[in-house]
């Protein structure tokens, strides 16, 4: 299997992880970081709200009764919550940093023709999602139904692309950034990869329709990003195409109903 920079700029390190350690870091890490993104989020809402609370007696029962942070962020909930994976991926840079003391620049994230790998690997998610979903529009297995699309709607769901490429990159950084690498120098590449793409797929367990099948096809999914990744050399390219899949499918470009 060819090296690349991210298999052998983890020899940088001062000290790495244990394997059989690294992949329940992963997860911790990525909780903590959830964890504080909701806090953040909460902090910001009462933010949003102090104003009108103080003039607004209505609003103290309204506070108990409905009002969520879905409600006071409105059509930025979505942005906000996927900023909040800045958390999750912060807690990453601070560990190779400080922990590891290596460049964060060795998880992948070369400087050279970044931009080029990133829209590359944004066109090629959007084509591989497109192609899918063509397949199954073409079996019957879905099928095409009419919607508004809004001038606002438009220029919304453009919005989001910087929001689901900060969401897409963090999963790749944890799984393929960041637990691969190590995982691959503290034992051999075929169990990092069998092993993070494995948590790449239960990482989804909790998403809503998550089945067996699922599971299988997200680990497929990420043994062929692993591999991508090994063919383009940097971390640029894998972010791209997983935020371009999850921004099609969550901003449901194809809108569809199932027979």
């Amino acid at each position: 299997m060819q090296e690349n920079r991210m298999f052998s700029d983890v020899k940088q390190a001062k000290r790495l992880t244990p394997a059989w350690l690294s992949p329940f870091l992963a997860v911790f890490l990525l909780v903590v970081g959830q964890i504080i993104g909701a806090i953040v989020m909460s902090i910001s809402a009462a933010l949003i709200i102090a104003p009108y609370y103080m003039t607004h007696p209505e609003l103290p029962d309204r506070l108990s009764d409905s009002l969520n942070l879905r409600e006071i962020f409105g059509d930025y909930y979505l942005l906000v919550t996927l900023l909040s994976f800045v958390f999750i991926a912060g807690l990453f840079f601070l560990w190779v940093k400080l922990f590891e003391k290596r460049p964060i620049a060795t998880l992948g994230f070369y400087k050279d023709n970044w931009k080029k790998e990133l829209f590359k690997g944004f066109g090629l998610g959007i084509l591989l999602f497109s192609v899918v979903m063509l397949i199954l529009i073409l079996t019957g297995s879905y099928q095409l139904v009419g919607t508004t699309f809004t001038p606002y709607a438009f220029g919304f769901v453009l919005l989001t692309i910087p929001f689901w490429l900060i969401q897409g990159g963090t999963e790749e950084l944890i799984t393929r950034g960041w637990l691969l690498p190590v995982m691959a120098e503290k034992s051999n590449k075929i169990i990092a990869i069998v092993v993070s793409s494995s948590l790449f797929g239960l990482l989804h367990m909790f998403n809503s329709g998550f089945t067996m099948q699922s599971l299988i096809d997200l680990i497929l999914f990420g043994v062929l990003e692993t591999f991508y990744i090994i063919k383009t050399d940097n971390l640029w390219g894998a972010a791209g195409i997983h935020g371009a899949w999850n921004f099609a499918q969550g901003n449901h470009l194809w809108r569809s109903g199932k027979r």
